[in-house]
């Protein structure tokens, strides 16, 4: 029995036995002692001793006092009960009781042996159990019972009645009384003194896993409840929030439990093209998504005659017509071979049985005597404890690979093409590393070695520094006759639009065939055939604009305070991702953006385990972090710009931040002014001044947003009609203006700046700060928050009062 426990923990929770044997002996040494005493007690209680080795045991117990307590014939005075006379509760024993009768004496005596069996049955040994149950305690390692984690406690307390069925497994518990009595105040008002501890050590099981806690101090409790609560003494020494609760007891984080996204094709089948029920379901689902019922037929037998393309699971196709990932290795690149490695029990099974299927499928073949060989690392797969996905630890070779010289698309100016667009299909490449070949000649490169053998890919593998961008380009030239027209491609996702009904499903024809001639493979079950707004890249993309998934919106609005540094990073870093929707971001993420790096220098490392570390947010940053989830609550959704409107460019700064702000107004009316204007969002940007920049000129402040967005934004702003571009500084406009000559007292800095903006057509228009409405928020704070700077001269100390001394919040007005 104790063999198979000891397998068992190693197994699930103790791996870090399987490499040092003074940790495995240790291991093996605590529980033979625990169920050596468990044993022994449990002998000691059932079996009766013969009745003649009474005589011989009691000269024993009077040999152990040197003098008797009580000269003989005298009767020893008994102490009186705890609790009192179980009839009367004088202070006296039951038998000692002047005033109860026999029956009284009876039933008093009954009730107490059935309240002690309950009790006994309600608290069971778990010595010889490998794990507690979930929201269960193991207390000294022999008796588990219920744990209640109780923010409003200040102390453990463990119940009278728990401590003396304790006692009875563990006769060495450290029970002690308290040097003065600790009031406890119960749920339901009464008041009760504890007067004993017990230091005990406890085993708190959570839905994580267990955590150890040694030489925890519990109060004894006067009370029949059958439960130990965790008070925030021993929640607080681990760190724990009592706030978020028991959950971060094993250290869990926000990103543990976001679903897996990135299958990288550890479930191999036969191949099989769609099947007819599969198919039919993805044409049944288009009709609710919005596609019109005539053209339903159409569209079921073209997916039926291009079945050929969609798979379930990737199987052993022959590999994709694309051109091969060739490795070029750096001139001084010397061959690395790591070192076998040891893997735990279910990791090796996974590994033989993985590696066999894919050198069954020819994905892989067996190389001893490759020069090059990475670890091969089983990670586990999430909310499974049992099941694993394979990745290859490419690092040593990357490190001497010479980078493929090629470019990701730019999302927001190849997004744009979808503008007009009423239909879109999306798709997803099933396994898409596992489709494109890898050169005869790197493949040695990519070898990776388990604890059995040497495997070379054929296939490109994931995790080598030129896959990605290596299957981008090939998906590019691919994809090169309907890319910006009808397509558009982002590594492995796919998205297929068209203004009407019938240029989409002449483009879903056209995309299948090229899927067929190149042998590239759609997954069936991460595809849909028509949609009136496609989510690409993490954004619902459709003809009029771009909003953000209102999904992942509502996780960051509903997200609590960051408890620790990997917390804190994720949420910043995920709200950036919406920053071109949120107005006025820059300033209020700020405060968040410190902290950040200053405890991420303070840590020194950036990995997810060592950010994992509890943070306390101040007064400040608590607000500020409540003020962007409301600015993502409200993000504003963004049009993609017209070739004939006219395209509008607000700009503003101050002492201490800068913003711009783009809009589009379909039908430009001269005869009002531009905050009266029909505008519509096209993006929004904005940020700080940091360093030397704080020490700028009031001048130089006001130009650096403008080349800021010429230079940014000049995929937008480089257009026919021009741009109109709006500020609050009446000097920018000589110096700026392209029909203006430029002035010579102009410093260095501002010429440059100017030179930048040649080529754009552009015309520059004052406003007035208190007309400037929606810039002016994005970029604009309190009096009291712009302590950055002093002014150098009595010109900029005017010019700053008037750049800065307004706090506008109205913005219905700029926009309808």
């Amino acid at each position: 029995m104790l063999r198979e426990q000891i397998e068992r923990l190693i197994k699930y929770e103790r791996r870090d036995c399987k490499t040092n044997d003074a940790t495995l002996f240790d291991l093996i040494l605590e529980h033979a002692r625990v169920q050596q005493r468990f044993h022994s007690q449990a002998g000691g209680r059932t079996t009766p001793q013969p009745r003649a080795q009474a005589p011989q045991q009691q000269p024993k117990r009077t040999q152990k006092s040197a003098k008797p307590s009580h000269p003989a014939g005298v009767k020893k005075v008994r102490a009186p009960p705890r609790d009192g006379c179980l009839v009367c509760r004088g202070p006296h024993w039951l038998d000692e009781c002047p005033t109860a009768t026999s029956e009284q004496r009876a039933d008093a005596l009954a009730k107490l042996r059935a309240a002690k069996n309950a009790r006994q049955e309600s608290v069971q040994s778990k010595a010889v159990l490998a794990t507690a149950r979930p929201n269960m305690v193991r207390v000294n390692g022999m008796v588990e019972i219920p744990y209640v984690p109780d923010s409003g406690a200040d102390r453990t307390m463990i119940s009278r009645s728990v401590v003396a069925s304790l006692a009875e497994f563990s006769p060495d518990l450290k029970l002690s009384k308290l040097e003065a009595p600790v009031a406890v105040y119960l749920a339901d008002g009464r008041r009760i003194e504890c007067r004993e501890k017990a230091t005990v050590a406890l085993e708190l099981v959570t839905a994580a896993g267990p955590v150890h806690m040694r030489d925890v101090e519990c109060l004894v409790l006067d009370s029949d409840v059958e439960e130990l609560l965790l008070g925030n003494d021993a929640m607080k020494s681990l760190g724990i929030d009592v706030e978020r609760m028991i959950e971060q007891l094993a250290g869990a984080s926000l990103l543990d439990e976001e679903k897996d996204e990135f299958p990288v094709g550890d479930e191999l089948v036969p191949p099989n093209s769609g099947e007819d029920g599969v198919l039919d379901q993805l044409v049944d689902e288009a009709l609710p998504n919005g596609m019109p019922g005539e053209h339903v037929d159409r569209l079921r037998s073209l997916v039926h005659e291009h079945g050929d393309v969609f798979r379930e699971r990737l199987g052993d196709d022959p590999p994709a017509l694309v051109e091969p990932l060739k490795v070029t290795l750096a001139d001084d690149a010397v061959p690395f071979r790591c070192k076998p490695r040891k893997y735990a029990p279910l990791q090796s099974a996974f590994l033989r049985e993985y590696t066999a299927e894919l050198e069954k499928r020819g994905f892989i073949r067996k190389n001893n005597a490759a020069k090059w060989a990475c670890a091969a690392v089983p990670v586990r797969k999430p909310g499974s404890q049992t099941e694993f996905r394979i990745t290859i630890d490419y690092r040593p070779v990357n490190k001497v690979t010479v980078p493929i010289a090629g470019a990701m698309p730019n999302l927001a100016v190849v997004s744009s093409s979808v503008r007009g667009a009423k239909c879109f299909a999306k798709f997803d490449m099933i396994k898409g590393f596992w489709q494109p070949p890898l050169d005869v000649d790197s493949q040695e490169l990519m070898s990776f070695m388990t604890e059995d053998t040497v495997y070379t890919p054929t296939r490109v593998p994931q995790g080598a520094v030129d896959s990605a961008i290596h299957f981008q380009m090939q998906m590019q030239d691919a994809m090169a006759p309907m890319l910006q027209r009808n397509a558009l491609v982002w590594v492995d996702d796919v998205i297929i639009f068209a203004p009407t009904v019938e240029e989409f499903l002449q483009a879903l024809k056209e995309f299948f065939i090229i899927l067929r001639d190149r042998r590239l493979k759609l997954s069936a079950a991460k595809s849909s055939l028509f949609q009136l707004e496609a989510l690409w890249c993490g954004k619902l993309i459709s003809g009029s604009g771009v909003r953000h998934d209102p999904e992942r919106v509502d996780a960051l609005s509903a997200l609590p305070v960051p408890s620790t540094v990997a917390e804190l990073q994720y949420f910043v870093c995920a709200s950036n991702w919406l920053h071109d929707s949120l107005p006025d971001y820059a300033r209020v993420v700020a405060p968040l953006q410190e902290r950040l790096g200053l405890e991420r220098k303070r840590i020194g490392r950036r990995n997810k385990n060592a950010l994992n570390v509890a943070v306390t947010l101040t007064k400040a940053e608590v607000t500020s972090y409540n003020e962007v989830k409301t600015l993502i609550k409200a993000s504003v959704p963004l049009v993609f710009p017209s070739p004939t409107s006219e395209l509008v460019v607000i700009t503003d700064a101050s002492l201490t931040g800068w913003s711009i702000v783009v809009t589009e107004v379909q039908a430009w009316d001269d005869s009002l002014p531009v905050d009266k204007q029909q505008h519509r969002m096209v993006l929004c940007k904005g940020g700080t001044f940091k360093d030397s920049q704080l020490n700028w000129a009031i001048v130089e402040k006001e130009a650096f947003p403008i080349v800021k967005a010429c230079t940014d934004l000049e995929y937008l702003l480089q257009r026919e009609r021009g741009f109109k571009l709006f500020c609050d500084h009446a000097n920018l406009i000589y110096i700026f203006a392209p029909h203006v000559e430029l002035k010579k007292h102009v410093r260095d800095r501002l010429q440059r700046w100017a030179m930048r903006l040649c080529g754009l057509r552009f015309t520059i228009e004052h406003v007035a700060g208190e007309t400037n409405v929606w810039a002016d928020i994005v970029s604009r704070w309190k009096k009291s928050q712009v302590e950055f700077v002093q002014p150098r001269s009595e010109r900029e100390a005017n010019l700053d009062r008037q750049c800065c001394g307004h706090w506008l919040t109205k913005t219905s007005d700029f926009l309808p």
